[in-house]
């Protein structure tokens, strides 16, 4: 009954926030998403069972004898011992040697110092707090023992699979120095491995709009150094403002995406992975961490939660003339936003922005344009096209502001000196501003209607 209620709860707070439109969409979505998540189960125990790591296991060899050094950083709090000791062991477990697990423990009883008395290994740094200083304080700590070139972060119930170093020692190799991991949730009662979370390449307006980032992320020592560390003041959210000053402080070449599932976020009762608004704290913080974003680099807007938890907009304040910037509207389209030209030119505040664009719907509301990118083989797709308006698609992203390589050249606006660009073919022009050195945005809350 539990699960049920908390479903039950969790979509009445979806209902309240959306409406019931968006709300039976939602549920629409939820039903393939369990199809969906049977079928990826189904697909990873099979890959578990034909798993073979004597490529790794030889490359690890090489690394060991000039490689660098991980510090996995672990805070604890009464961890379950089940939990704590399958971390452990998928740190211990790593085909990559050379590193270090540092558990900073500021747990009232001795549970989690027991589990760690279990083990010999030399490689397990552990620390009993004397008191619990919360999230923040206590990795902070942790950090304090570490002695790798590279911090890797892990929650004490989650864990790690057994190349996951070896993928991101891969990627440093070639210049990374911050790497980031796909990964899933996993429910130890069924033994299930559901909601992959495939990401994208480093995505600037996407990670303002939600930490998409998250597990599992490495950095460089000195470049956390550089960033400060971790901020008390935003516990609940403390990684999504650790991870966005790491990345002003390092520059977003130094960025890579590791498309691997490689980090599951396990599911419990207590956890946000199962229950995102078992900790409505972290998203308040989690607002207040862009907020802080902005003040620190002088761009004037606020901060809103969207209608999914741990998402947000930021609404930029428009500090554009009209004179600075030239709108491109086919006459086919009506507007849904009475402020659309305000909303697009706000976002030129932002010196790193060229061109806007909005989303496109045909009469019967599905989406003709939101974007443009190209795939792996080199075709310029549409992205979300011939989806309903009101889905917010694979992990909510059609939802959410976010950088893209081009815009429909019929609903766009364009920097002023960047206009010279413009023409029929969206994504040649797209890609000339981009080389110019701008980004290109899309906005999903700015709707045209195509009337003929």
């Amino acid at each position: 009954m539990g699960k049920i209620n908390n479903l039950i709860y969790r979509y009445w707070g979806f209902y309240r926030r959306n409406g019931l439109l968006r709300s039976l969409c939602r549920g629409i979505e939820a039903l393939r998403q369990k199809r969906s998540d049977e079928i990826y189960n189904t697909l990873f125990h099979k890959r578990l069972s034909r798993r073979n790591v004597s490529f790794y296991n030889r490359e690890s060899r090489s690394f060991r004898e000039g490689g660098f050094k991980f510090s996995i950083i672990v805070p604890a709090y009464e961890t379950e011992p089940e939990f704590l000791r399958m971390m452990i062991l998928s740190c211990l477990r790593q085909t990559y040697r050379n590193l270090e697990l540092i558990i900073a423990d500021g747990s009232g009883s001795g549970a989690v110092e027991s589990v760690v008395g279990e083990f010999k290994d030399k490689r397990i740094v552990y620390k009993r707090l004397e008191k619990n200083e919360g999230i923040s304080e206590n990795t902070n700590a942790a950090i304090a023992l570490s002695t790798g070139e590279y911090l890797s972060f892990l929650d004490h119930d989650d864990f790690i699979e057994q190349d996951a170093l070896m993928e991101v020692a891969s990627a440093i190799r070639d210049g990374a120095r911050l790497v980031y991991t796909d990964e899933d949730k996993y429910d130890g009662d069924k033994n299930m491995f559901f909601c992959p979370n495939r990401k994208t390449d480093y995505n600037k307006d996407m990670f303002l709009s939600n930490n998409y980032i998250c597990h599992l992320f490495t950095v460089s020592k000195k470049i956390a150094e550089k960033a400060g560390f971790f901020r008390k003041e935003f516990d609940g959210a403390q990684d999504y403002d650790f991870i966005l000053r790491c990345i002003e402080a390092a520059g977003e070449d130094k960025i890579r995406h590791i498309p691997r599932v490689l980090y599951h976020w396990r599911t419990h009762s207590r956890s946000t992975a199962a229950n995102p608004a078992s900790k409505k704290y972290a998203y308040e913080s989690g607002r207040r961490v862009l907020e802080d974003y902005l003040k620190r680099n002088n761009i004037a807007g606020s901060v809103e939660h969207t209608g999914h938890l741990g998402f947000y907009r930021i609404n930029y304040i428009n500090q554009t003339k009209e004179g600075d910037y030239r709108l491109f509207l086919d006459k086919r389209l009506k507007p849904l936003n009475t402020d659309y030209e305000n909303i697009m030119a706000s976002y030129l505040s932002r010196k790193d922005i060229g061109a806007v664009g909005g989303r496109i719907v045909d009469r019967s509301g599905r989406i003709v344009s939101n974007g443009y990118v190209k795939d792996g083989n080199g075709k310029v797709r549409g992205k979300y096209c011939g989806m309903l308006r009101y889905f917010s698609g694979y992990m909510h992203r059609a939802e959410i502001v976010q950088d893209t390589e081009a815009v429909s050249s019929s609903a766009c606006l364009i920097r002023k000196e960047l206009a010279g660009y413009y023409g029929a073919d969206a994504y040649k022009w797209g890609e000339a501003i981009r080389k110019a050195g701008y980004r290109i945005v899309v906005d999903p809350r700015v709707v045209f209607k195509i009337q003929s």
